[in-house]
């Protein structure tokens, strides 16, 4: 079994699994740039991040051991973790990568080695359980021995986990006692990879801080009153360990953010708001394959500076401002005859089909124009520049349409579809929301156009109904 990068949190899990099943299973090596290279040439995109890049040398690190049959499953859901979040899903990337590797490692391709890399959702045990008998059944192994091999899996995990939070909290308690600082270095469980890293919590400590994972204390965090759809089960623990971060005066919060990570675009905003809700910094160090680390320790100078001067002037965390409620489209918006501006994603669909079909349900929808460069423009300002284009575009017309001074402010509302799935596309009804309030449009309603699925928004006054 490979110690691929986004294992590294359910690794005790799949140890005790296969150790209790009778089956050796070997991990790749950690991280390094020779192993990196190895697996360049089966890379089929230069933009996705380097952590993804990374999983093609573990897998040909293998290859070259002569492992015959490596296992990397693609998990959807994370054991769910925080019952009041609205889901729990893995990281588009890390749930579909297994298939970038089947497609394009020609040992995989030609049938040289056995992959197997079955679907999971951790949250729903007796699935997974059937999932993997169904994928290692030709082994030999029964329905019975995978159940109770998957149970001492899940119980080897939370003891693992329970070792983390009470050293986390042993962390806090000896902070207390010392009147010494900590940072709390929020990184994703592929982090973990020295590789990946870049030695930046060695870096810390040699500044005098103590570190640790936002996994050690984010139980301790009871996260409230989020502008975004919190729906990945690592960002409900980052929402959490930066509310912990943000009332405990000796800790500092640090995310780590591999470039082309498009859904930090949306915690990284999120979790800045906590800080800076609570009078805190928040600081996002941004790495990749570099490995010059002369700028991050200009940054953790810098930090370290910022915080000195803070006691200085005994700036303490306190609540500066509470997040703002959403404005919600009401039915008596509807009644009074609001405009939605709807942003053009789909010519062939939208125009004259689904606003026409809007119109007809007695919605007054405007389509704003798709061909208008100046948008993008505008977009670029309010919107995170780690977000998708799509989201900067769509995004870019409403605000662009609103500054035009075309539509009444007080009886106009935006329009965007929700989907609720893993994308980044669920959250941009937050996105909107965030770019509105920067842009001087606090008070536009925002209208989700959704099947109802799960993490998606209630809109009061739109409803429709599919006839068929």
């Amino acid at each position: 079994m490979p110690r691929v990068l986004n294992m590294y949190e359910n690794y005790p899990l799949w140890q005790t699994f296969f150790t209790k099943l009778g089956i050796r299973a070997e991990l790749s090596p950690k991280g390094s740039q020779k192993q990196y290279e190895k697996g360049m040439e089966t890379i089929p995109s230069d933009t996705v991040c380097y952590p993804a890049k990374q999983v093609h040398g573990h897998i040909q690190a293998l290859i070259d051991r002569g492992c015959k049959r490596i296992f990397y499953p693609a998990v959807v859901y994370e054991v769910n973790e925080d019952k009041t979040a609205q889901n729990h899903f893995n990281c588009p990337i890390v749930q579909s990568y297994p298939a970038v590797i089947a497609n394009n490692v020609d040992e995989i391709v030609n049938g040289s080695v056995d992959y197997r890399s079955p679907y999971l959702n951790l949250a729903d045990r007796k699935g997974t359980a059937k999932n993997l008998y169904e994928c290692f059944k030709d082994l030999g192994v029964t329905k019975a021995e995978v159940a109770e091999a998957l149970d001492a899996g899940f119980a080897e995990l939370e003891h693992f986990k329970q070792v983390t939070r009470d050293r986390g909290e042993d962390t806090l308690r000896m902070i207390q006692e010392t009147g010494e600082h900590g940072i709390v270095l929020a990184g994703r469980p592929y982090h973990l990879d020295p590789e990946v890293n870049h030695g930046i919590s060695q870096l810390m400590t040699a500044e005098g801080f103590h570190v640790l994972t936002e996994d050690s204390i984010a139980h301790l965090g009871d996260v409230k009153g989020l502008r975004v759809v919190n729906q990945w089960m690592y960002h409900s623990r980052l929402y959490a360990a930066a509310e912990i971060a943000a009332k405990f005066p000796q800790l500092e919060f640090v995310q780590l953010n591999s470039f082309g990570c498009g859904i930090d675009a949306i915690d990284s905003d999120q979790i800045e708001e906590i800080m800076t809700q609570h009078n805190r910094l928040y600081t996002c160090l941004k790495i990749d394959e570099g490995t010059n680390m002369g700028a991050i320790r200009i940054r953790l100078r810098s930090l370290k500076a910022a915080v000195r001067e803070r006691e200085t002037r005994r700036i303490r965390p306190q609540v500066l401002a509470e997040a703002p409620a959403p404005v919600n489209y009401t039915p008596q918006m509807q009644q009074q005859g609001y405009t939605l501006l709807l942003p053009m994603m789909s010519p062939i669909h939208q125009q004259g089909l689904v606003d026409v079909a809007l119109q007809a349900s007695g919605y007054n929808v405007v389509n704003l124009p798709a061909d208008d460069r100046a948008a993008v423009d505008v977009g670029q300002r309010f919107v995170n520049n780690d977000a998708c284009y799509p989201a900067i575009i769509s995004i870019g017309q409403m605000l662009e349409a609103l500054q035009s001074g075309k539509y009444d402010l007080n009886k106009t509302a935006v329009m965007m579809t929700q989907t609720g799935g893993g994308c980044r596309a669920t959250n941009y009804i937050p996105l909107i929301r965030k770019a509105l309030a920067d842009a001087g449009f606090p008070q536009i309603p925002v209208v989700s156009l959704s099947l109802g699925n799960q993490g998606v928004e209630e809109t009061p006054g739109f409803s429709f109904t599919l006839h068929c």
